[in-house]
Protein backbone atom coordinates (compact mmCIF):
# COMPACT_ATOMS: atom_id res chain seq x y z
CA UNK A 1 0.00 0.00 0.00
CA UNK A 2 1.56 3.43 -0.79
CA UNK A 3 2.06 6.24 1.61
CA UNK A 4 -0.25 9.50 0.89
CA UNK A 5 3.18 11.37 1.22
CA UNK A 6 4.62 9.45 -1.16
CA UNK A 7 1.40 10.42 -3.67
CA UNK A 8 2.21 12.87 -6.35
CA UNK A 9 0.32 15.21 -9.44
CA UNK A 10 -3.25 17.20 -8.89
CA UNK A 11 -6.46 15.88 -7.88
CA UNK A 12 -9.27 16.22 -9.91
CA UNK A 13 -10.31 19.73 -8.65
CA UNK A 14 -6.74 20.96 -9.33
CA UNK A 15 -6.80 19.77 -13.05
CA UNK A 16 -10.36 21.56 -13.14
CA UNK A 17 -8.74 25.15 -11.72
CA UNK A 18 -5.84 24.71 -13.97
CA UNK A 19 -7.80 24.45 -16.98
CA UNK A 20 -10.29 26.98 -15.85
CA UNK A 21 -7.46 29.11 -15.32
CA UNK A 22 -5.97 28.79 -19.14
CA UNK A 23 -8.98 29.00 -20.80
CA UNK A 24 -9.95 32.51 -19.18
CA UNK A 25 -6.47 33.75 -20.15
CA UNK A 26 -6.78 32.47 -23.98
CA UNK A 27 -9.94 34.07 -23.88
CA UNK A 28 -8.60 37.35 -22.80
CA UNK A 29 -5.72 36.89 -25.59
CA UNK A 30 -7.89 36.21 -28.02
CA UNK A 31 -10.45 39.14 -27.13
CA UNK A 32 -8.09 41.68 -26.49
CA UNK A 33 -4.77 41.02 -28.77
CA UNK A 34 -6.43 42.14 -31.84
CA UNK A 35 -6.49 45.04 -30.21
CA UNK A 36 -3.16 45.95 -29.28
CA UNK A 37 -1.88 44.17 -32.79
CA UNK A 38 -4.19 47.40 -34.88
CA UNK A 39 -2.58 49.28 -32.37
CA UNK A 40 0.64 48.21 -33.46
CA UNK A 41 -0.27 48.84 -37.23
CA UNK A 42 -1.38 52.18 -36.33
CA UNK A 43 1.76 52.79 -34.47
CA UNK A 44 3.85 52.09 -37.44
CA UNK A 45 1.91 54.04 -39.68
CA UNK A 46 2.78 57.30 -37.90
CA UNK A 47 6.52 56.25 -37.93
CA UNK A 48 6.44 55.99 -41.84
CA UNK A 49 5.26 59.77 -42.51
CA UNK A 50 8.27 61.57 -43.42
CA UNK A 51 8.68 64.98 -42.49
CA UNK A 52 7.15 66.34 -45.92
CA UNK A 53 4.11 64.50 -45.76
CA UNK A 54 3.79 65.91 -42.44
CA UNK A 55 4.17 69.46 -43.86
CA UNK A 56 2.03 69.11 -46.07
CA UNK A 57 -2.28 70.89 -45.39
CA UNK A 58 -4.31 68.79 -42.60
CA UNK A 59 -6.95 67.07 -45.13
CA UNK A 60 -4.12 66.01 -47.10
CA UNK A 61 -2.75 64.00 -43.72
CA UNK A 62 -5.74 62.58 -42.98
CA UNK A 63 -6.45 61.38 -46.24
CA UNK A 64 -2.98 60.40 -46.48
CA UNK A 65 -3.40 58.39 -42.87
CA UNK A 66 -7.13 57.32 -44.24
CA UNK A 67 -5.35 55.74 -47.43
CA UNK A 68 -2.81 53.86 -44.76
CA UNK A 69 -5.58 52.84 -42.55
CA UNK A 70 -7.06 51.07 -45.47
CA UNK A 71 -3.84 49.01 -46.69
CA UNK A 72 -3.81 47.83 -43.18
CA UNK A 73 -7.15 47.01 -42.95
CA UNK A 74 -7.66 49.08 -40.29
CA UNK A 75 -11.47 50.20 -40.87
CA UNK A 76 -13.44 50.87 -37.57
CA UNK A 77 -11.53 53.78 -37.19
CA UNK A 78 -12.69 57.21 -38.16
CA UNK A 79 -10.07 59.37 -38.94
CA UNK A 80 -11.93 62.25 -38.25
CA UNK A 81 -12.52 61.00 -34.49
CA UNK A 82 -9.32 59.92 -33.43
CA UNK A 83 -6.58 61.93 -35.18
CA UNK A 84 -5.54 65.30 -33.71
CA UNK A 85 -3.07 67.69 -36.26
CA UNK A 86 -1.55 70.46 -33.97
CA UNK A 87 0.73 72.82 -36.14
CA UNK A 88 2.92 74.85 -34.18
CA UNK A 89 6.56 77.18 -35.20
CA UNK A 90 8.32 74.14 -34.43
CA UNK A 91 6.51 71.55 -36.37
CA UNK A 92 3.68 69.35 -36.75
CA UNK A 93 2.18 67.40 -33.85
CA UNK A 94 0.30 64.35 -34.81
CA UNK A 95 -1.54 62.70 -32.18
CA UNK A 96 -4.00 59.49 -32.51
CA UNK A 97 -5.92 58.88 -29.02
CA UNK A 98 -8.86 55.98 -29.11
CA UNK A 99 -10.83 53.92 -26.64
CA UNK A 100 -12.06 50.16 -27.44
CA UNK A 101 -14.52 48.66 -25.04
CA UNK A 102 -14.53 44.79 -25.36
CA UNK A 103 -17.11 42.80 -24.07
CA UNK A 104 -15.80 39.48 -21.85
CA UNK A 105 -18.25 37.90 -20.62
CA UNK A 106 -22.14 38.49 -18.68
CA UNK A 107 -21.40 41.82 -17.63
CA UNK A 108 -18.11 41.93 -17.87
CA UNK A 109 -16.08 44.56 -20.08
CA UNK A 110 -12.39 44.91 -20.88
CA UNK A 111 -11.66 49.09 -21.58
CA UNK A 112 -8.50 49.57 -23.53
CA UNK A 113 -7.06 53.23 -24.32
CA UNK A 114 -4.75 53.70 -26.97
CA UNK A 115 -2.37 56.85 -27.29
CA UNK A 116 0.20 57.53 -29.49
CA UNK A 117 1.89 61.02 -30.60
CA UNK A 118 4.57 62.06 -33.16
CA UNK A 119 6.17 65.23 -33.77
CA UNK A 120 7.83 66.59 -36.80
Amino acid sequence: MRQRSKMRGLTLWGWLFVIIVLVSVLTLVMRLGPHYIDYQAINSILGGITVEEARGSKSELRKLLDKRFTVNNLREFDIDKIVDIDRTREGTTITIEYEVREHLIGNLSAVLNFRDQREF
